[in-house]
């Protein structure tokens, strides 16, 4: 399947790069967009992860910042509608969240600061409830999965972490996967019924 990555700030080509690798390695194609931010892309080429720069930081001003993300959602949409992607991916971009919506692309992003006030307005105000059930099993899983290797998460490698950040986003896909199955056999079903009616309206 494929994958979209945002980055857009100088920590995520570090926490994303082992994940993208298990990711391609499982044999799903990935793209990543990044900010010019601070050392982002920088860090991007250091660490040799192909990616398309798109748009730069607002700056301190509220107005700035405002007229960047309208500016970097707009990029970022005719980027995804290019690419015709499966998952986006992405740790607190307001940019990603908002174009990712308006493709109807799914979208994991992840938080890790309580007082982001303007990516909680954003990306949590986009975010849609999912099948609570299949994701306390996953959670579970997860947890019987850290529990066998008997080590608290500060303990395991970059490997260990990278594959079980990538089997959450895996998942994720697979549960996609059988939502679009079941979408593909609801319009198949109509279009039987349409095709039966259209008959009977003709005889």
């Amino acid at each position: 399947m494929r994958v979209w990555f945002d980055m857009t700030a100088p920590a995520h080509p570090i926490v994303f790069r082992p994940v993208i690798a298990q990711l391609q390695r499982m044999g799903h194609e990935v793209r990543v967009t990044a900010r010019d931010y601070a050392q982002t892309l920088p860090l991007l080429e250091r660490l040799g992860v192909p990616h398309t720069a798109i748009g730069r930081h607002g700056g301190a001003s509220r107005a700035r910042k405002i007229g960047a993300l309208a500016s970097r959602t707009t990029a970022m949409i005719r980027f995804g509608r290019r690419g015709r992607f499966d998952l986006a991916v992405a740790h607190g971009s307001n940019d990603l969240a908002l174009a990712a919506a308006a493709l109807r692309v799914p979208e994991v992003n992840a938080f890790d600061y309580e007082w982001a006030t303007m990516q909680h307005q954003i990306g949590c105000r986009l975010a849609r409830q999912g099948d609570d059930e299949s994701i306390r099993a996953q959670s579970r899983d997860l947890l019987r999965s850290l529990s066998a290797t008997k080590q608290p998460l500060s303990k395991l490698d970059e490997q260990q972490i990278a594959a079980l950040a990538a089997q959450c986003i895996i998942e994720v896909l697979e549960m996609i996967e059988i939502r679009n199955a079941q979408r593909d056999r609801l319009s198949l079903a109509l279009r039987l019924v349409q095709h039966r009616n259209q008959a009977i309206m003709e005889q």
